[in-house]
């Protein structure tokens, strides 16, 4: 069916996300045919408008129903990607060399970029060309 994927393990998702995430049938979409669209969108890097020409569907109802199976699956996500440790009580053994620069940090340091939007006094920093740039996290 998709990449790594095969109908088992996708008619339990689906049923995942239609018993427990609210994911719904319409008139115009079925839920199964949606969440087929939306994880063959995602899976091989298609825009909206290629999926509306495959589906033979509105632009407006393929993005409407790609956002509800968003919204199911980040749900979905929620109760299933959690850290070990909640709290954060502990340091990774990796990180305990650069101790105590990144005590109480959470989040990437792999050299992850994350998109910062720097303000001083209110007012938007940008580069010598005059663009807002983005930061990088070590």
């Amino acid at each position: 069916m998709f990449v790594g994927m095969n109908s088992e393990t996708f008619h339990k998702l689906h049923k995942i996300l239609v018993v427990n995430h609210g994911l719904q049938s319409t008139q115009e979409f079925g839920s199964i045919e949606a969440l087929g669209m939306f994880l063959w969108a995602c899976g091989h890097k298609q825009c909206m408008r290629q999926v509306k020409e495959r589906l033979r569907r509105a632009l407006g109802t393929v993005s409407h129903k790609f956002g509800e199976v968003l919204r199911a699956m980040v749900s979905f996500a929620d109760t299933v990607i959690m850290p070990k440790d909640p709290t954060y009580s502990t340091v990774h053994p990796a990180l305990r060399t650069y101790s105590p620069l990144f005590d109480g940090c959470i989040g990437a340091i792999d050299g992850t970029h994350v998109p910062v939007c720097v303000c001083l006094g209110g007012h938007m920093m940008t580069t010598s060309t005059g663009k807002v740039g983005q930061a990088r996290m070590f």
